[in-house]
């Protein structure tokens, strides 16, 4: 029986009230000229903020409150200023709105996680922290291509340990790893621009993806009507509501966190503070956090994917839990985000690889669009509106991973299969957590393999040198093993936002494109310069990005040379199971209108972000259950602005507590990184 293409689309109504215009509207010299100053600034100000000072995240996640603050910027501020004055005809269109929010959205992650946080850091740290305990020099680094890394000594002990009086930053040590890296970067992001151009009309307009993060940007967009100075969503009284009490909550916290006698609100709770006897205290720690931001995006996601997620999450416990019962192997795999062991890694491997089978096969008749209209140019494929042509998009993909597969090759000399091989599952998550991102909501989100790991327990680490090991672990840093801020969700949720306010995606194409080479380099000079001037491995408050993260893999690859891995039966075994699970999961949904699962939740079940958001989205599937079972849409309409303020009022407090946190050099977290 042929299988039916899978729909993935919530099994809710389209509540979105977003205009759909065909008539696309070029982006404005203001527009660009705002996103461009304020994303800028962002970028520079980001790891002073993020780790000096480690306030909460200016970005962190695919909702990142630096972009919010833009465009909060024009609809409090600049257009009720333009109207009070009588220059109504003056205030900012959505369109304009929407492409400085989407401007600071692509780039805000440059500075952080979605690059400078692991490839500057490790550029200089093996030079650093190399000892004769360890012996890295011997084992690993003088196998490595030295123009790949800073070694001056000077320029390496004064990232970590700060400057002297009198000394300046040795940018000269910096340039020629920067030439190079500066191009595998180049085609990471290539790779993001062109992906996201092939998969947009599938996801938009064949499987009609709710895009759950775009929904508030756009509300927050929409024109004042004639006579008011805000839009409808701004002059709810529940909206405000929803803030003020999101406000007292988070006043009362951050005044606890400056004069300790005012009463703390907790919010998180850990299951490891209560439970602490064998069997259960297996299940390591559970973190129960409330999360109001959370709660109010848990009731934008369709139900099965919300069920979803916290379900799998308390299953995938439930598993480690018997597993601890019949005393199984519950050793990690010592690398990836994932919290539990390397058996659940394994079946989440093996779930992601199915899906991205999967998800190439319920695209299969648009990809064929994309190759006839990319090689023939076919009259009845449409490109016009797309971010780009199909065939730049097609050419820009293939020549990404083909440019990928030379540098690490040629470049960074990683043997050809293992190369591959971390490209093939790079490829995949990409494409994975963005239909994650589009689909579920999930504004933080993070995978719990890691390829050339995987690689080693299907084929054994023995047929691969150090240099490979450790040069193709470094790159997946650098590139993709962290993706809680890369680039390609954003730019869907860009195009998106753009669709829903009637701008031509190709022209904001130009001005991201634009902006992310600026970015790339203001981050870079802001990303060098903090530790230079403030000792990265003595003065931080978050230790992670300086001291613990450069270290994993070196230290994995001098395991792997000590102590070789050798092919394993049982790791293919739950990879296969994974895959099977994944693979019953989607025909169940195919076959079954009503099958409440949805595979979101199981391939995503033991990574950090489940840890921190799954209490959240539990409340929030709870409270939205009822309403549309006993209420319908109607009553999800009426209380949506209550849950657009709950994610309003976190993100404006944060930002409030950001600009604290700069003066007084004590920061409070507010939102989960």
């Amino acid at each position: 029986m042929a299988l039916k293409q899978e729909q993935t689309l919530s099994r809710e109504p389209d509540i979105r009230n977003s205009p759909s215009p065909i008539k696309r509207s070029a982006v404005t010299a203001r527009a660009v000229g705002a996103g461009l100053v304020i994303a800028l600034l962002m970028c520079a100000l980001l790891p002073y903020n993020d780790y000096y000072i480690a306030a909460t995240y200016l970005s962190g996640n695919f909702f990142p409150i630096s972009a919010l603050f833009g465009m909060l910027l024009i609809v409090l501020v600049v257009n009720p200023i333009l109207i009070a004055v009588g220059r109504r005809d003056r205030i900012w269109k959505p369109a304009e709105i929407m492409t400085v929010w989407t401007m600071i959205l692509v780039v805000v992650g440059i500075p952080s996680s979605g690059l400078m946080r692991y490839m500057i850091p490790h550029l200089v740290a093996p030079h650093y922290y190399a000892t004769p305990a360890n012996g890295w020099d011997a084992k690993i680094i003088s196998h490595l291509p030295p123009y790949l890394f800073v070694s001056d000594p000077a320029a390496v002990t004064g990232f970590f340990e700060g400057l002297h009086r009198g000394q300046s930053i040795p940018w000269g040590a910096w340039a020629v790893p920067l030439m190079w890296w500066s191009l595998f970067v180049a085609l990471i992001f290539l790779a993001f621009f062109s992906l996201s151009t092939i998969v947009r009309r599938q996801w938009v307009e064949n499987e009609k993806f709710s895009f759950p993060l775009v929904q508030l940007p756009v509300q927050l967009a929409e024109t004042p009507e004639p006579g008011h100075a805000f839009n409808s969503l701004l002059r709810s009284r529940m909206l405000w509501a929803a803030v003020i009490i999101v406000t007292c909550v988070h006043t009362a916290k951050g005044l606890h966190l400056f004069v300790p006698t005012v009463p703390d609100i907790p919010l998180v709770w850990n299951s490891s503070d209560v439970i602490t006897s064998a069997p259960f205290n297996a299940v390591n720690n559970i973190q129960f956090a409330i999360y109001p931001l959370i709660i109010g995006f848990a009731y934008l996601l369709s139900g099965e994917v919300c069920l979803s997620l916290w379900l799998f999450y308390l299953l995938f416990k439930g598993q480690v839990l018997l597993a601890a019962l019949y005393n199984w192997d519950l050793s990690s795999t010592g690398v990836g985000y994932s919290m539990g062991p390397a058996f659940v890694t394994y079946h989440e491997t093996g779930g992601v690889l199915m899906m991205g089978v999967w998800l190439i096969y319920s695209m299969r008749k648009h990809l064929r669009d994309v190759l006839r209209k990319a090689f023939r140019g076919a009259a009845d494929v449409d490109d016009s509106l797309e971010p780009t042509s199909y065939r730049f998009a097609l050419f820009g993909g293939i020549g990404s991973f083909v440019g990928l597969f030379v540098w690490l090759t040629a470049v960074a000399h990683v043997q050809a299969s293992m190369a591959l091989a971390i490209l093939t599952g790079a490829f995949i998550v990409f494409v994975m957590l963005s239909w994650l991102v589009a689909q579920a909501g999930l504004l933080f989100v993070t995978h719990t393999f890691v390829a050339s790991q995987i690689t080693t327990v299907m084929v054994g680490s023995t047929p691969f040198n150090a240099q490979t090991l450790a040069m193709a672990s470094i790159a997946e840093h650098v590139g993709w093993q962290d993706p809680r801020e890369f680039m390609m969700p954003s730019l869907l949720n860009s195009y998106q936002g753009a669709s829903d306010t009637g701008l031509s995606a190709r022209s904001l194409t130009k001005a991201l494109a634009g902006c992310v080479v600026l970015a790339t380099i203001v981050s870079a000079v802001s990303s060098i310069w903090l530790p230079y001037t403030h000792g990265g491995g003595t003065s931080m408050k978050n230790p992670f990005t300086y001291i613990t993260c450069p270290q994993l893999s070196f230290n994995w690859t001098a395991n792997r040379l000590t102590s070789p891995q050798a092919s394993s039966l049982p790791a293919f075994g739950h990879i296969a199971g994974g895959a099977v699970f994944v693979f019953i999961l989607f025909l169940c949904r195919t076959w079954i209108p009503s099958f409440p699962l949805h595979p979101a939740g199981f391939v995503v079940a033991s990574s950090w972000a489940m840890y921190m958001l799954w209490f959240s989205l539990f409340i929030g599937w709870l409270i939205k259950a009822p309403v549309m079972r006993y209420g319908g849409i109607k009553l999800y309409r009426t209380l949506l602005p209550f849950f657009f303020g709950l994610i309003l009022g976190d993100c404006m407090n944060a930002i409030l507590w950001t600009v604290i946190g700069l003066i007084t050099k004590n920061g409070y977290v507010l939102l989960p990184n």
